[in-house]
């Protein structure tokens, strides 16, 4: 955890000098979690702004302590995304970019007892490293604001999948 916190403080720090943007989404899993997540987000441009990097966290919410049919969900999830998105021009307000990222997961289970095997109810911690890929784009409402919508495929044990996000993003530097 300390390594990612440190990958994301230098990722940070040599941006800074970029256009950065800060934003909020939205994330919902299309897959067969159907979990929905609230997402902070931030943008850094690198070089000629061909290239974007994307540091984002997910808060993932309506998770249960339950055991639901059969399946269980997790009772904690926060997702760490970092995503290189490769911006293929803006066209009258709105850029479409590929991404490829990297995500770290963390969050925890509750596996429920059963009197009758003798066993009991505990809460069991997991994190998992995995991959993201996908694709985007960001509308232009005025010179600081804008729409961003993105579908990607997280590569990730147990709660990956196909997801699609939208939100918005502000531009607080240059």
């Amino acid at each position: 955890m300390k390594k990612l916190l440190m990958l994301l403080i230098v990722i940070f720090s040599i941006s800074m000098n970029a256009q950065t943007s800060v934003g909020v989404a939205l994330f919902h899993d299309l897959g067969g979690s159907g979990l929905s997540a609230f997402e902070i987000n931030s943008e850094f441009g690198l070089a000629d702004g061909q290239y974007t990097i994307s540091p984002s966290l997910d808060y993932y919410m309506g998770l249960s302590d339950e055991y639901e049919a059969g399946e269980l969900l997790p009772s904690s999830l926060i997702g760490i995304n970092v995503d290189a998105h490769y911006n293929l021009g803006d066209f009258e307000s709105v850029n479409y970019y590929p991404l490829v990222g990297i995500r770290y997961q963390m969050g925890s289970l509750n596996y429920p007892g059963n009197a009758y095997l003798g066993l009991k109810a505990q809460k069991v911690k997991f994190n998992n490293f995995g991959f993201s890929l996908g694709g985007g784009l960001t509308y232009s409402l005025s010179g600081n604001l804008k729409i961003i919508g993105e579908v990607k495929y997280l590569i990730i044990k147990d709660y990956g999948g196909l997801g699609i996000l939208t939100g918005l993003i502000i531009n607080i530097g240059e």
